[in-house]
């Protein structure tokens, strides 16, 4: 594929203690609605997150589209999507992005030609619950019987939980790349597993969907581990076989991770720094089990 016909893009916001500076910083490259939502967050964990979402999405329309930091408007629709509101030229009319973050990782996944969406999900213990099998319990509505069955083949609770977050991921890779939103009936999904286990050397593209027991040839999903406990999923609408083809030849791409400097000090601001929103973000916690001290 030609050079930025597509990005995945991933940013640590976990192991991110922002500075007075950088927090400044990084709230002159966002739009003032998003920096006054991203301001009500009760946490600093959830506020990280929200704005290098923001920040992936400017950087990917800049770098992707050629369109000028500071005329890049970006807005969502009723179910929550990000979407680009610019008058685009008809060779881009299904330019797509997407974000998510979740655990330590925000993620962004964007295509010129296709439909894409995608998730993050952090492979942990369910916080009060008592076992695994528990959780799973709580969850059976959310996956079918043959799902079921792969995510409980292993023997130990850790393979199970990977195996139940991959799922989880391509489940909201997809809904969020139709952009309906989490009132889909995630039942009427069936995922085909052919590669079992994932890591973070390579991307699987071999798992198939069937929606309402019908096979859907049309959707190619990347998956893959951007660390020993994060797994992400893409999901991608090809229009045609010419399409799918392309997207297999590609076997390396991988998602990049970017560093503050790329997401902040490589993009001129666009407004005035507001000493008073980096006083509010410092009075906060960092999340609501763990206080960092910044």
């Amino acid at each position: 594929m030609k050079k930025m016909d597509c990005v995945r893009w991933a940013f640590h916001y976990g192991s991110w203690f922002p500075t007075q500076s950088e927090w400044i910083r990084a709230t002159q490259c966002v739009q003032p609605e998003e920096k006054t939502r991203i301001a009500r967050f009760v946490y600093k964990r959830d506020a990280k997150a929200a704005i290098c979402g923001r920040l992936l999405l400017r950087k990917c329309v800049q770098e992707m589209l050629q369109i000028p930091f500071e005329d890049i408007e970006i807005s969502r629709t009723e179910k929550g999507k990000p979407v680009l509101t610019n008058q685009l030229p008809e060779s881009l009319a299904n330019f797509s992005m997407n974000i998510s973050h979740q655990g330590g990782y925000a993620v962004l996944a964007a295509d010129k030609h296709r439909l894409i969406g995608t998730d993050v999900m952090k492979v942990e213990w369910a916080r009060g619950e008592k076992t695994v099998q528990s959780f799973f319990q709580t969850m059976s509505r959310q996956f079918t019987t043959m799902e079921w069955s792969f995510i409980r083949q292993p023997s130990s609770d850790w393979e199970q939980l990977r195996r139940f977050y991959r799922l989880w991921c391509l489940k909201e890779s997809y809904v969020k790349a139709l952009g309906v939103g989490i009132g889909f009936e995630l039942q009427k999904i069936n995922f085909l597993i052919r590669t079992s286990e994932l890591n973070t050397e390579f991307v699987v593209r071999d798992t198939q969907v069937m929606v309402n027991g019908i096979l859907e040839t049309d959707w190619i999903f990347e998956e893959t581990m951007l660390d020993d406990c994060h797994c992400v999923a893409v999901a991608i609408r090809t229009r045609n076989k010419e399409q799918t083809d392309n997207l297999e030849i590609d076997k390396t791409s991988k998602f990049k991770h970017l560093t503050l400097h790329d997401l902040v000090w490589t993009v001129e601001p666009i407004f005035e720094p507001d000493l008073e929103n980096w006083k509010l973000f410092d009075s906060k916690n960092e999340n609501q089990f763990v206080q960092h001290n910044s």
